[in-house]
């Protein structure tokens, strides 16, 4: 250990980077953490002061929830896969209760938003209610946390299941308690959170934040769940454009001749045969999911990545798009098969089995290569990219059912519905490539391919007479820069830094991609500062070009990053920037029945010289985001960090108040 070099860093870069800092861990030290106090040459803020005092707390709580775990374990003496395959037949009782009441509600309803499909209550299998697809995530998040947890302790033979529903929800409330407190902890270390002590109530502590980084935060959420989730519902002609381009690109990868069906569940176990059935898991439906795959992936840049992946056998990423989507469509019509009567007695938990979804890792193989023309070693690596483990002796790794789906044990794959029928397209696909040794950092070029096909393939607004300089790198006696995008418009020549980030799935995953973000926004500043000092050389094939103005911008592939500008460097994901540049309308959609029909449409600017007169406050305050920003409140909720309330923490939690009248009369 380098002392010197702990005692000249910050109390929180010391928690990002030494073990003995760190509460949620077993080598945390806190009469360490009180030498560095007295000996550091970074004086320590008031915040860190408050930090210090509270760290002895988080470990003392981290600790009590292990233990907790630890003595469960002892007393029902679960496997890691035993225990895991318990609470996945959990998850698919929540999966299936929340889609038999999700009918009903649309059943009941004129119209539904498509926003408000994340917030309807549903009635748990503990009786308690839940708020839809939230709940859904959060059962799953409590899964993996548990699970990451047991791989540390001894694998026994099973007992027996006799967890009563008193203990089920015991052990779900305390887990999701502790993912709230473990999140609360890492959003003051890595996304620059900070305690206030309450002036009203002792040992409470207000979470906050610099600026407006929760609200922007908050905003940049909605719209890509928006463009993720609702995008390709919201819009037909989306959807038929992105089936058509899926099918094109699948049909010589498809086995015509081959039909399957399920024709059974037994306790869980799919039965597939190959036929001529009724029912089959039919061209159509994979269609609609492969579809719906497509257009999330061609909308975020993914399917532009078609180079063939070694680690694959040469398969590209479109390639595993389309077996996922023949898992999707099987999981799909699995849920007709779902049993009839729900109910689960609190003294018959055994009937749970019914939902212990698996299937014989030789049935999915056969069900896969015999749909495609994948090759039977190309699909078996396809599946080891969705699977958390191979065999019951592999060391557990930690779980993240969203990027594996799968666990494998005795010859069977099991698995949760939701995360395959609800996967995150962003986390899923970056993990494949990842896995595939094609990490983000190496895939920029990619990015600004897409980029600049989009706005040369743009029409309507200002892009119809825009031109795109196809160089570069850019050199003058002296120096040289190497600019991702020169766009000469009319009046303006937008220098763009283009940057493809990754998809957050934690406070650590901003604090990394909001890093990378910084350096983009310097970059734009030297690089629009080079061409605005070299214009004359650089640009002189362009008519009138010393008299436009020179905007830099960064450019995001997602939704998340738009709006954290400098005073000097609008932020705006490509999707925004097209739809500017083209005047595309925003739209507001609803459900009525099974049409989505759009209630309100709303242009960027009304002309060319309202554009131009507008187009910088429009980086900046795009008003997609200001209409959203407009509509933003927050709750306020305490939080415990022991049952005795002795310490506990305040926290805004922001969202975007859905008033439909208001925003249909904009």
């Amino acid at each position: 250990m380098n002392w010197s070099k702990i005692i000249t860093r910050s109390l929180i870069m010391n928690i990002q980077s030494e073990n003995f800092f760190k509460p949620f861990n077993d080598k945390f030290d806190y009469k360490k953490i009180q030498i560095y106090a007295r000996e550091t040459s970074v004086p320590l803020s008031t915040e860190d002061k408050h930090l210090l005092i509270l760290l002895p707390h988080f470990h003392q709580y981290y600790k009590t929830y292990y233990a907790y775990l630890k003595k469960l374990q002892g007393k029902y003496k679960f496997t890691s896969s035993t225990l895991n395959q318990y609470l996945l037949a959990l998850a698919n009782r929540e999966f299936i209760t929340f889609f038999k009441i999700l009918s009903h509600h649309l059943e009941r309803k004129t119209h539904v938003y498509l926003q408000d499909l994340r917030n309807i209550p549903i009635d748990s299998v503990f009786g308690n209610k839940l708020l839809g697809v939230a709940a859904l995530e959060t059962t799953i998040d409590d899964i993996d946390c548990i699970m990451s947890f047991y791989r540390y302790f001894p694998q026994e033979e099973v007992s027996g299941l006799e967890f009563d529903s008193a203990q089920i929800k015991e052990v779900y409330a305390l887990t999701s308690h502790y993912i709230v407190i473990k999140e609360i902890f890492d959003k003051i270390i890595w996304e620059n959170a900070y305690l206030k002590p309450s002036d009203e109530i002792k040992g409470q502590y207000q979470i906050l934040y610099q600026e407006d980084y929760p609200i922007k935060k908050c905003i940049g959420l909605l719209r890509t769940r928006r463009f993720i989730e609702e995008e390709p519902i919201g819009a037909p002609e989306i959807m038929k454009m992105a089936r058509f381009v899926y099918q094109e690109k699948s049909r010589s990868k498809e086995k015509q001749n081959k039909t399957y069906r399920i024709v059974d569940v037994k306790n869980g176990e799919i039965i597939l045969k190959q036929g001529s059935f009724p029912h089959p898991i039919s061209q159509e439906m994979i269609d609609e999911m492969g579809g719906r795959f497509y257009a999330m992936q061609a909308n975020l840049f993914f399917a532009h990545y078609d180079k063939p992946i070694d680690r694959l056998y040469r398969m590209n990423i479109y390639g595993a798009a389309m077996l996922f989507a023949r898992l999707q469509a099987l999981t799909e019509s699995l849920l007709k098969y779902y049993p009839q009567n729900g109910a689960i007695p609190n003294d018959q938990l055994h009937h749970l089995a019914e939902y212990g979804y698996r299937i014989k890792e030789n049935a999915l193989i056969d069900y896969l290569t015999g749909t495609t023309r994948f090759q039977k070693r190309q699909i078996k690596r396809f599946l080891e990219l969705i699977v958390n483990q191979k065999s019951e002796k592999d060391v557990y790794g930690r779980f993240n059912s969203w990027q594996k789906m799968f666990i494998y044990l005795d010859g069977y794959y099991y698995f949760a519905v939701f995360p395959l029928q609800c996967c995150n397209i962003c986390q899923l696909t970056e993990g494949w490539l990842e896995d595939c040794g094609l990490p983000l950092s190496g895939r920029g070029h990619e990015f600004e391919r897409h980029c600049k096909e989009r706005l040369r393939k743009g029409s309507g607004g200002v892009l119809a007479g825009a031109l795109i300089d196809e160089r570069t790198k850019y050199e003058v006696e002296g120096g040289v820069q190497e600019i991702d995008l020169v766009l000469v418009l009319k009046d303006y020549i937008v220098v763009g830094e283009l940057k493809a980030l990754s998809y957050p799935m934690s406070s650590i995953g901003w604090h990394n991609a909001f890093k990378e973000l910084h350096k983009g926004i310097k970059q734009a500043e030297i690089k629009s500062r080079f061409i605005a000092e070299h214009r004359h050389e650089l640009l002189k094939i362009y008519p009138m070009v010393e008299q436009k103005e020179i905007i830099p911008v960064v450019i995001t592939n997602y939704p998340l990053y738009a709006g954290f500008n400098t005073k000097e460097i609008p932020v705006v994901d490509i999707n925004l920037f097209y739809n500017i540049l083209t005047n595309s309308p925003m739209c507001l959609k609803v459900i009525e029945g099974e049409q989505v029909k759009t209630v309100k449409e709303t242009k960027f600017y009304e002309n060319e010289l309202d554009f131009t007169a507008r187009f910088k406050s429009l980086l900046f305050s795009p008003s997609p985001l200001e209409n959203l920003r407009r509509n933003i409140r927050y709750k306020e909720e305490p939080i415990s960090l022991f049952s005795d309330h002795k310490i506990s923490f305040l926290e805004r939690h922001y969202y975007v108040e859905q008033n439909i009248k208001e925003q249909a009369n904009m």
